[in-house]
C-alpha cells in the first residue's frame, strides 16, 4: 500500500525554484530515520529525534503521482523506525512521514533494506530524481521492472501480481475439465449419462420413417405417415368421417352403450295423456293437461282445496301467521282408563274428544304429596314479610322485591342507574365497583418519520390508571404507534412511519382504571 507523504514548505520552495530557473528537478540524496512517532507538518525543517541518515538511497518514478524509494543500512545498529524524512542535495528536509505502528525494525547483525511507495498528492513525480545508487526495488508493473508479489489466485485480474506454478496448474487443470466449443459435445466421456442428465428418453437415439407400412421397432413414425394413412384408401375404413355424422359407425347400439345411454334414448314422445303405448315416453305437457282436466277421478288436490278454516272434509294448512287452526282433536281409540283426565280430558270417560287438562286435574289425577318426592322439610306456608324470622314459612317473591326497593339493604343490590356513561366518541363508562372505562380520539396533522400525539383522559382516574391502548387510523400499512409517559390523567402516543410522509389522521384510544 502506498504511503501519502507530506511535502514541507521548504521542500516545495526548493522544487519551485528549480523549475523556475530551469536547472532541473530536485535531487533526493539522503533519507533520515527517527524512532519517535510524530504528526507530520508542512512547516517542519528538521526530523524530530533523528537517529540515522543514509546516502545509500535509490528511487524511481512508478506512476504520475507515485515514487518508489529504497534505503539500505548495512551497519550493526538496532532500531525501530516510526518516521522518516527525504533530504535534498542541499540538506533541505523535503518531505516527512510518520505513524504509530513501526514502519520497519532492524536488529544488530542484519542489513536493512526498506522499499516504500510514496504518493505525492499535488506534485508531479517526475520533478524528483535520486542519487546514482546501484540498488532499487520498486513495485513491478507492466511498464516498470521491480519487485513483484506472487499469487495463487486463478480468478484475479490484477496487473501487478505474478502467478505461481500452482495457480498455472489449477487454471490448466480447470481448462482440461471443460468441453471444447468447437468439438460440439464430441469430447463427452459418457454419452448415455449425458442423455440421462438432459432428461432424454430411449426414443432420443431412434431414427424415424414416413413409411406407414414399416414394422421396425427401432424407428419412430413421422407425422406424415399418419396423414398418408388417413387419406389413403387402404385403412379398412377404420376412421369415421365427420361429414357422415356417425352414419359410418359399425354398431350404433354398441356406441350408445359406450356412451351410457339407456333404452329410452331410442324412444319417441307423446303428449297424449290417454296413450297406452310402451315404446314412447310421456311429454311433460301430457301430465299438466291431465292435472288440469276433470276426468282424473279426483286424484289431484289443488291449492284451493287446502284451507285454514274448520271446513269439513278438507286438508288443513297454516295461516299467514304460520298457525294451524282446527276443532277438537279426536282419537279413534276410546280410553277405558279412569285416570285419563291426567293426560287429557274427554267429554265422558271413554269418549274420543281430546282437550288439554288443567293443573288441578293433573294434580288430582296424580294424587301427589310433597312427602312422596322427598320434600317433607319444605314448609307449607309462605310470607311476604321481608323482616320475618320464621323457620316454618317460605319467602314469597314479593318479599325479595320489597327488600330490593327499600333503602335498608346496605347497598347490596346493583341497579341500572348505577351504570352511568357520559360522552359519545369521547366518553366514560362507570361501573358500580368503581372501575372506569374511558375512550376517545385525537386528530393530528401531516408528518414524516415520527410524531408525538398527547392524549388526555376525559376524566382523571382517582386511584390508578391500569391500561391504555392507542390505535392509529391512517390507512397506511407502514405505520406503528406506541405509548409513553403513562399517568392517571393521560399519556403520550408516538406515531412512526417507515416509507412515506403520512397525511393527517385520527388516533383512537381506550383506557381502564379505577
Amino acid at each position: 500500500m502506498a504511503l501519502k507523504i507530506t511535502i514541507t514548505d521548504a521542500g516545495r520552495a526548493e522544487l519551485i525554484n528549480a523549475d523556475n530557473t530551469g536547472t532541473g528537478p530536485v535531487e533526493i540524496t539522503h533519507i533520515a530515520f527517527t524512532e519517535t512517532a510524530f504528526t507530520p507538518s508542512k512547516t517542519q525543517t528538521a526530523l524530530p529525534d533523528e537517529i540515522k541518515r543514509f546516502a545509500s538511497i535509490a528511487g524511481e518514478v512508478v506512476a504520475d503521482d507515485t515514487i518508489s524509494v529504497t534505503a539500505k543500512d548495512g551497519g550493526t545498529d538496532a532500531y525501530t523506525v516510526h518516521g522518516f524524512g527525504l533530504i535534498s542535495e542541499y540538506g533541505t528536509l523535503f518531505a516527512v512521514y510518520s505513524q504509530e505502528a513501526p514502519i520497519i525494525e532492524k536488529s544488530g547483525p542484519t542489513t536493512l533494506l526498506l522499499t516504500v511507495d510514496i504518493i505525492l498528492a499535488d506534485l508531479p513525480a517526475a520533478s524528483l530524481t535520486f542519487g546514482d545508487i546501484s540498488f532499487s526495488n520498486p513495485p513491478a508493473s507492466t511498464t516498470t521492472p521491480g519487485v513483484v508479489r506472487l499469487s495463487n489466485a486463478t480468478d484475479s485480474i490484477a496487473q501487478n501480481l505474478a502467478a505461481t506454478p500452482r495457480a498455472v496448474k489449477l487454471a490448466n487443470d480447470n481448462a482440461n475439465t471443460r468441453l471444447g466449443k468447437s468439438d460440439n459435445l464430441a469430447d463427452l466421456t459418457n454419452l448415455a449419462t449425458a442423455r440421462v442428465n438432459l432428461g432424454l428418453g430411449s426414443s432420443a437415439t431412434l431414427g424415424n420413417t414416413a413409411l406407414r407400412t414399416s414394422s421396425s421397432t427401432t424407428l419412430l413414425l413421422q407425422a406424415a405417415a399418419m396423414n398418408d394413412h388417413r387419406t389413403s384408401g387402404d385403412h379398412d375404413h377404420r376412421y369415421p368421417q365427420r361429414s357422415n355424422n356417425l352414419s359410418d359407425l359399425t354398431s350404433p347400439s354398441q356406441a350408445r352403450s359406450n356412451l351410457g345411454l339407456g333404452a329410452s334414448a331410442t324412444m319417441g314422445t307423446t303428449a297424449s295423456r290417454s296413450s297406452s303405448s310402451t315404446s314412447i315416453v310421456l311429454q311433460a305437457k301430457a301430465m299438466n293437461d291431465h292435472r288440469q282436466s276433470n276426468d282424473h277421478d279426483g286424484r289431484y288436490y289443488t291449492r284451493e282445496y287446502f284451507t285454514d278454516a274448520d271446513t269439513p272434509n278438507t286438508p288443513m294448512r297454516r295461516d299467514s301467521q304460520g298457525d294451524v287452526w282446527a276443532r277438537l282433536f279426536r282419537s279413534s281409540y276410546s280410553s277405558t282408563n279412569s285416570n285419563i283426565a291426567a293426560i287429557y280430558t274427554t267429554q265422558t270417560i271413554g269418549g274420543d274428544f281430546m282437550r288439554p287438562s288443567t293443573p288441578a286435574q293433573v294434580k288430582a289425577a296424580l294424587s301427589l304429596h310433597k312427602n312422596d318426592v322427598g320434600l317433607s322439610n319444605i314448609p307449607n306456608s309462605t310470607t311476604s314479610s321481608r323482616s320475618s324470622s320464621s323457620t316454618a314459612s317460605l319467602l314469597q317473591a314479593k318479599a325479595m322485591n320489597d327488600h330490593c326497593r327499600s333503602g335498608d339493604h346496605d347497598g347490596r343490590y346493583v341497579r341500572p342507574s348505577d351504570f352511568t356513561r357520559t360522552g359519545t366518541l369521547n366518553g366514560v363508562q362507570r361501573l358500580p365497583n368503581g372501575f372506569l372505562f374511558q375512550y376517545g380520539y385525537v386528530d393530528y396533522g401531516d408528518f414524516a418519520d415520527e410524531r408525538t400525539v398527547p392524549v388526555t383522559f376525559n376524566t382523571t382516574f382517582p386511584n390508578q390508571a391500569l391500561f391504555a391502548a392507542p390505535v392509529i387510523n391512517s390507512g397506511q400499512a407502514s405505520v406503528s404507534v406506541t405509548q409513553r409517559n403513562f399517568t392517571n390523567s393521560g399519556f403520550m402516543a408516538v406515531v412512526k412511519e417507515f416509507d412515506t410522509v403520512i397525511a393527517s389522521g385520527r388516533l383512537y384510544w381506550f383506557a381502564i382504571g379505577y
